[in-house]
């Protein structure tokens, strides 16, 4: 899920979680371990982007946690987010270091997480090319590396999907946006592109859009764009990603509060330590 030492404490922190009772079902697709992997995701999501992110700006944690995680480190990330580079691999101090006002951001290579690029047809353009590289490599291997590019801007993000399914290249398109209707992911569907609405604050929902999305990529199927919707009432009445994950834990047996403190009590020691070895 992030860097080698991250992974330890992340396993030692899985291996606390409380075990479904005897005889319940467990969906193979999403096991009850890769549940309560997400939820801890999705937690660690949170606490990052509100130390380093204004809160306006911040990722949704579902967006990241639910489609990161199915991500090998040989695939490839597109995106600005501290929580979304965290999931990848890249190393906590890292993410914490500050930076000069107008430094360059070199993204985290060893993890293939893309520099940031202002210009947002231009990084789309520039995740697409990595995604002709991954095809040529593949072959007729039909177990492609993938790209998952986060973007904003709707034009270019149908833009680069069409030139991506002329040749069925293996990346998935990202779409965050505010939007109140799945307009894209219908303009999508007019080229050959499948275009899936998702809730954006639904863990459970990406998850399972990714696995779709992304075991198609890896199987020279193409692209795919996921439009990620927002509840549009009033923001107080707005679904928290959290809270769903915990109910929907909870109804499994797989969720405790004594749980939830030890996992928010660890990932702060971490954030600590991060932050006294960049003094």
């Amino acid at each position: 899920m992030a860097a080698p030492a991250t992974k330890k404490k992340s396993t030692a922190r899985l291996a606390s979680a409380p075990k479904a009772p005897a005889g319940s079902f467990e969906n193979p697709l999403i096991p009850n371990a890769r549940l309560q992997q997400i939820y801890m995701a999705l937690l660690h999501s949170r606490m990052l982007e509100a130390r380093l992110v204004p809160a306006a700006q911040r990722a949704p944690e579902a967006l990241g946690a639910g489609m990161i995680l199915n991500l090998r480190k040989e695939d490839t990330l597109l995106s600005a987010s501290p929580s979304h580079r965290l999931l990848k691999g890249a190393p906590l101090k890292a993410l914490l270091a500050k930076q000069a006002p107008r430094s360059i951001d070199a993204g985290f290579p060893a993890v293939n997480v893309l520099p940031t690029i202002a210009d947002s047809a231009a990084a789309l353009y520039a995740a697409t090319g990595i995604a002709f590289a991954n095809q040529a490599a593949a072959g007729a291997s039909h177990d492609s590396h993938v790209v998952l590019a986060y973007t904003a801007d709707a034009a270019a993000c149908l833009a680069a999907a069409r030139l991506a399914e002329l040749h069925r290249l293996p990346i998935l398109f990202i779409l965050t946006q505010n939007a109140k209707s799945a307009a894209v992911s219908l303009r999508a569907r007019r080229f050959g592109i499948p275009g899936i609405p998702v809730d954006r604050d639904d863990a459970v929902a990406v998850y399972r859009v990714a696995q779709e999305g992304i075991a198609r990529a890896r199987a020279n199927g193409g692209p795919t764009i996921v439009e990620a919707m927002r509840f549009t009432g009033p923001s107080t009445h707005r679904p928290d990603a959290v809270a769903t994950m915990e109910r929907f834990l909870k109804s499994k047996g797989l969720w405790t509060a004594a749980w939830k403190r030890s996992l928010l009590a660890g990932f702060s020691r971490d954030l600590a330590t991060a932050a006294r070895r960049n003094r």
